[in-house]
């Protein structure tokens, strides 16, 4: 199919020893022709129902992130107000202790706003990225540097697997990092207060890209909700424990990129999610 190799036929006689024939050889080559046609047709229309998918996801972001703007500049003022007034009356000497207490959670859940307020903001605003070369295999130890200690405290194993000679990915090293920094947080959170649990980093080259594998072992994401967990607001953590933005800020920087994000995952056998990144020599190529 299209000029490369997938799969062979074999045909054989086991009743009739007589040689095949011109016309047996034509017909076995019209019929390998139509597999071989059937098989490229195929892979077209999941190429195409995954270009479809990326683009629904896409509008949907920039339509939610225009109003995400919108809302957080709304509320800003408003709240630093709320907060400088809180933060104001906690001076006070004279406050009894529950008067202290109720002013300290009006401050900490302001605080809490602010963040969300900032990470709509984040994600409402998708600045081109500075693109230059990428040392993922050096970003990635670095980043799993990071989070060691609080895998340590959540009792979950990390192992990375980068080969020495991984080429360099393009991109921008900061937000390439804050993608990675929120996937194997995700990772650990999901895996977090079970015993024998383990995250796998792993990076490859793969078709002209980076691929980088984040491959868990948790309790894995239901079949039914895989294709809204990038949708902005969506998340499966108690009230007050996240926002529902971070998967969709790292899909959003992921195709600023012109790779890709996903997940593979079966409920209660773990999860992987899979981001790709264009090599720099490919990226540089289609630049020139």
């Amino acid at each position: 199919a299209a000029g490369k190799h997938v799969g062979m036929i074999v045909v054989n006689r086991i009743r009739n020893v007589k040689p095949f024939s011109q016309v047996d050889l034509r017909i076995a080559t019209i019929f390998s022709s139509q597999a071989a046609q059937a098989i490229q047709n195929a892979n077209l229309y999941g190429q195409l129902q995954e270009a479809r998918d990326q683009l629904v996801q896409s509008e949907k972001m920039a339509s939610i992130g225009q109003l995400a703007a919108g809302v957080a500049h709304e509320i800003n003022n408003p709240l630093a107000a709320i907060l400088g007034f809180a933060q104001l009356l906690l001076e006070d000497t004279t406050l009894t202790e529950s008067q202290r207490a109720d002013l300290q959670t009006i401050n900490s859940e302001s605080l809490r706003c602010r963040t969300i307020i900032q990470d709509l903001l984040q994600f409402s605003r998708r600045r081109s990225p500075q693109m230059g070369a990428v040392d993922i295999g050096a970003l990635i130890k670095s980043t799993v540097g990071l989070v060691q200690h609080d895998f340590m405290v959540a009792g979950v194993d990390i192992n990375v697997h980068v080969p020495a000679d991984l080429p360099m990915a393009w991109g921008e090293t900061g937000l390439v990092q804050q993608v990675l920094l929120n996937l194997v947080t995700n990772a650990r959170q999901a895996m977090e207060g079970k015993q024998g649990h383990l995250l796998e980093v792993s990076a490859a080259v793969h078709e002209k890209q980076v691929s980088i594998r984040f491959k868990d072992n948790g309790p894995g994401i239901p079949k039914d909700i895989q294709g809204k967990i990038f949708d902005p607001f969506f998340t499966t953590k108690p009230v007050g424990q996240g926002t529902g933005l971070g998967l969709s800020i790292c899909y959003g920087i992921v195709q600023q990129h012109g790779g890709s994000l996903r997940v593979e995952s079966d409920s209660g056998k773990g999860a992987t999610f899979i981001v790709e990144l264009p090599l720099e020599a490919a990226a540089t190529r289609i630049a020139a």
